[in-house]
């Protein structure tokens, strides 16, 4: 069930809807308010949690789980091998280097939920996990940042790509694109 709930900020009245709570739906008046403890559990932050990064590249040969809420870094292609298994749990962000790709050969389940999805963007991205490339706040993320999500021929059709947020991604040049694939940009 769906529970908005309306804050006042200023003048202007914004509605959260959280998909869960008791079932009960209810939209809150302005003048209503939550117990404490409940403000914290039926919100969702939709903050990841970030620790230190992991760097990752090269080829996923066994099954393979990227940690709630840990922060990974894409140093380079990723190949998850035919018959492997690469399981992102919900809360992860993974910052991708230029031009790097995550190419699937196996099969790969990534499901985010409402309140902990999971970020696939840019190492420039300041606004997930903070400034994990190291240059203060000189960089700014764009589309084309980095590479892409490849599910390859024969890849497992069973796959998850759910509750991710996906941006600044499809990197190409005159070098790498081409064929029949379609590689559109993520904003």
């Amino acid at each position: 069930m769906k529970l908005g709930v309306a804050l006042l900020i200023g003048f202007a009245f914004v509605t959260i809807s959280v998909l869960w709570l008791l079932g009960v739906t209810h939209t809150m008046a302005s003048s209503e308010t939550l117990p404490q403890e409940s403000q914290t559990a039926a919100i969702p932050s939709q903050v990841p949690i970030c620790g230190t990064p992991t760097v990752v590249g090269g080829t996923i040969s066994s099954d393979a789980t990227w940690s709630t809420f840990g922060l990974y870094v894409l140093d380079s292609d990723v190949t998850v091998n035919a018959g492997v298994t690469l399981t992102i749990q919900p809360g992860v962000v993974i910052k991708a280097k230029p031009h790097t790709k995550l190419l699937v050969n196996g099969k790969l389940v990534a499901d985010g939920t409402v309140a902990n999805p999971i970020y696939l963007t840019s190492w420039k991205d300041d606004t997930v996990c903070g400034d994990t490339n190291g240059d203060g706040w000189a960089s700014t993320p764009a589309a084309g940042d980095w590479g892409w999500i490849q599910f390859n021929s024969g890849s497992d059709p069973t796959g998850i790509l759910r509750r991710a947020v996906v941006r600044h991604g499809g990197y190409c040049s005159y070098y790498n694109c081409g064929g029949s694939e379609w590689r559109g940009q993520f904003a």
